[in-house]
């Protein structure tokens, strides 16, 4: 305990000092397009458009089966100067699929006056690929991106021009479309690698796990070419929250303890509480899991994940508090004297150590009681033998 409190301590110093003498770190690269309405000529039931632009990479968007002319179009949320766009494309069993693309922008909500910013064609079918960063001519300004997909693969060992809208229905199919008002450069990546070196000396006293990723995630930018804009991007992107969980480090810890006690003062710290109640079982559940996980975070030196666990404990706990307006709760037995503080680490996992034992304790040292224990042991002996002797030397005569 003395040992976390120790490091917990260091590491918010550092973060104090790091915070006043290192800039703050901007970089090229913001995608402009999560959360973007999405509209497209047709898809595949259970794969819309909208999955290209909610910030993960696990759905997507696939054209439909008989789709002949496959587009989809994107509206910021205002417009926007946007000088690229960058795709993740599905890999079938065939390859990649797309061969010749046409993007075009206008700056009306409505899209009238469609202005081409790229049209491109490889012949290798991988023009988006894993992932490709699509520089426009010249940067525009826009409120609507439109992509064209002109000719694809549309079989397995299909070589050549394929022909669209074909029987065998092999269609577009895009994981992230992303919109970007500039695309990272060498310098960009010079400077997120110095912003991480100049934290290096905090990260040693974080988790293990964490020290391992941001480690991890420093050599990989380190190693990237500045002439592939993809894998730069990529890495940058990566870096991101790392660089963003570290630099608000000792503020997030502060507002997730503050949290915290705000919480259990307010609704305790026990499902039994909410018990008869007509709190929905879900938001308790969802409730007593935060605290949970805040407790157990605040255990351990993981800025990332502290980081995480504070929005999430946000959302949970005015859950809540929606939950609960207009019922009456019993009474809470918690106080602030058992609250969580960052001067009070004590909680019910810890609440009983060899360093807070009264035992151990220097008003209760070990050794004198054991000695006196054993001196005292020793004197019953002494008394009991003399007596035995004595009663034997009555009896002999």
């Amino acid at each position: 305990m003395k040992k976390r409190t120790t490091k917990l301590i260091a590491l918010a110093i550092v973060a104090i000092m790091l915070a006043t003498l290192i800039p703050t770190f901007a970089v090229s690269g913001i995608d402009l397009a999560v959360g973007a309405e999405v509209e497209v000529s047709s898809n595949w039931e259970g794969f819309g458009g909208e999955q290209m632009v909610n910030g993960q990479t696990t759905g997507r968007w696939a054209a439909a089966a008989a789709e002949t002319e496959p587009w989809f179009i994107v509206t910021l949320d205002q417009v926007e100067t946007i000088s690229a766009v960058a795709m993740r494309e599905f890999r079938g069993g065939q390859g990649f699929r797309v061969h010749h693309l046409v993007i075009s922008v206008s700056a009306t909500e409505t899209g009238e006056n469609w202005t081409t910013v790229l049209d491109e064609i490889c012949e290798n079918f991988d023009l988006i690929g894993e992932f490709s960063v699509l520089r426009f001519d010249a940067p525009a300004q826009t409120r609507r991106i439109r992509v064209e997909f002109i000719t694809w693969r549309t079989a397995p060992g299909r070589d050549g021009y394929p022909d669209p809208g074909t029987a065998y229905g092999i269609q577009p199919s895009i994981y992230t479309f992303e919109a970007f008002a500039e695309v990272p450069s060498a310098d960009d990546l010079e400077d997120m690698i110095e912003a991480l070196e100049a934290f290096e000396g905090l990260v040693d006293g974080a988790a293990e796990g964490f020290r391992a990723q941001f480690e991890y995630i420093l050599e990989t930018l380190r190693e990237i070419d500045a002439d592939d804009i993809g894998a730069m991007m990529l890495a940058i992107n990566e870096a991101r929250p790392i660089y963003e969980a570290i630099s608000t480090f000792e503020e997030n810890r502060e507002a997730l303890y503050t949290l915290y006690n705000t919480a259990i003062a307010e609704f305790g710290d026990s499902p039994a509480r909410f018990a008869g109640t007509e709190v929905p079982q879900v938001a308790v559940n969802r409730f007593i899991g935060g605290l949970n996980n805040a407790r157990r975070e605040l255990e351990f030196n993981n800025p990332l994940a502290i980081f995480g666990v504070l929005e999430q404990f946000q959302e949970v706990v005015a859950e809540l508090r929606e939950a609960t307006e207009g019922i009456d709760l019993p009474e809470n037995d918690r106080t602030p004297e058992n609250d969580r503080t960052p001067e009070n680490d004590r909680t019910p996992e810890n609440d009983r150590t060899p360093e807070n034992d009264p035992v151990n304790d220097s008003e209760f040292p070990l050794i004198p009681v054991i000695a006196g224990v054993a001196v005292l042991l020793i004197i019953v002996v002494v008394a009991v033998v003399v007596m035995g002797k004595k009663k034997s030397a009555g009896e002999t005569e």
